[in-house]
């Protein structure tokens, strides 16, 4: 008897231990304060947010429960723009400040960012919008509002050089945008709304060569906002649609593998909002990836298996909690980009009207994701069989 308990106890255990995960996150501060929040960039202990207004805002998050602004840095020009975007690294800031091209800080003074130069590659043009940047060894990258997608010399970031611009049009002739892109080794994945998204070799900068381009317009009227890349898959934000995961095994072939279809809206007071905007940012944690989707909030995503994605990869979603007492009506949350310190585990997110907010994400990377549901059923119908057994043998 005493046998066949301890054997049925062991075998409950392990049951347990293959039983799904319950997760939490845990929003841990917030900065709130007047503007319009897009995108966040922690570098150590400090954020720097492109808050909408032609400035870039810098925060001390040393202490997520206090954090402070330190600095805020203001285009007073007539033609100051929406500050749209950011990339950093431990020397230098990018802000994509639209119709004002990129501008470049100097980090010497990490609370007080020092604006170093400005790189405007249309300059003079009211349709050229800066909207993206990111960097690669001493290669800047920016995508336009009107198709471009430009390669910069920054080997002296007070003297940027351009070495090449390409530019994408829809199968029509149209001129499709270059918005968000990921670079991961010698190709950019690069999302073109209101269509699909393209594969551009930049194995040489000053000679940039689009490979493929992959439509998305039978799906979308927007089409591709972003793209993440993570191991062999891209991972490809699309309006109306959710997340799509294709393999790029072979960057110029890319194969669509999995969807998840995120909700398009979610209703406030019983009243629908119909999101009607795409999927804005992804950030990557082991085997779980972050999405932003407006309204909707942040989904968590299951990518320990990028190829069965499906809806039940969506393990939760969670809105930051923010309000500004002075803004009538009242914003409700808008979350926009991300930005996820490994060191700390922590995912700030940027929520539109609302400022900033961090959230705790460190179960994520301290729990294995759990098994697919169907192999627990299989093991949870084979306990009470077993011990059945047990107490027929005992």
């Amino acid at each position: 008897m005493i046998k066949s308990i301890t054997v049925f106890f062991g075998l409950f255990i392990f049951v347990l231990a293959l039983s799904p995960a319950a997760y939490a996150i845990n929003q841990v501060g917030s900065f709130s304060e007047l503007g319009m929040y897009r995108d966040v960039w922690q570098q150590g202990s400090y954020a720097y947010m492109a808050s909408g207004w032609a400035d870039l805002r810098t925060v001390d998050v040393s202490d997520y429960s206090n954090m402070r602004m330190t600095d805020w840095w203001l285009d007073r020009s007539a033609s100051g723009d929406e500050s749209y975007s950011i990339f950093a690294n431990d020397d230098y800031l990018f802000l994509a400040e639209r119709t004002n091209g990129v501008r470049i800080f100097s980090l010497a003074d990490k609370a007080k960012p020092a604006l170093l130069s400005t790189f405007n590659p249309y300059a003079g043009d009211p349709y050229y919008r800066a909207s993206s940047v990111s960097v690669s060894g001493s290669t800047l990258y920016v995508g336009d509002f009107m198709g471009g997608f430009v390669s910069v010399d920054i080997k002296d970031p007070s003297k940027p050089v351009e070495l090449d611009r390409i530019t994408f049009k829809k199968e029509t002739g149209r001129s499709i945008e270059a918005q968000g892109f990921a670079v991961k080794g010698n190709y950019a994945y690069v999302a073109n709304p209101p269509g699909g998204f393209s594969v551009v070799d930049v194995s040489n900068p000053a000679n940039l060569v689009t490979k493929t381009y992959v439509t998305e317009n039978e799906k979308s009227p927007l089409g591709v906002w972003d793209i993440g890349v993570k191991g062999d898959y891209a991972y490809v934000l699309v309006q109306g649609v959710g997340v799509e995961v294709y393999n790029v095994e072979t960057p110029d072939q890319p194969t669509l593998v999995a969807t998840v279809e995120l909700p398009n809206g979610k209703f406030l007071n019983g009243v629908s909002t119909g999101n009607d905007m795409p999927p804005l940012d992804i950030e990557f944690y082991g085997n779980v990836a972050f999405v932003s989707n407006g309204i909707d909030g942040v989904y968590v995503l299951d990518i320990s298996d990028p190829e069965a994605m499906t809806q039940d990869s969506i393990l939760e979603t969670f809105d930051p909690e923010l309000i500004i007492e002075e803004q009538l009506p009242r914003p409700y949350s808008y979350s926009w980009g991300m930005s996820l310190d490994f060191e700390s585990s922590i995912l700030l997110v940027a929520d539109g009207h609302n400022g900033i907010a961090a959230f705790d994400i460190s179960e994520y990377g301290m729990v294995a994701t759990p098994l697919p549901p169907s192999f627990l059923m299989l093991i949870s119908g084979l306990v009470p069989f077993l011990y059945a057994r047990i107490r027929r043998t005992a």
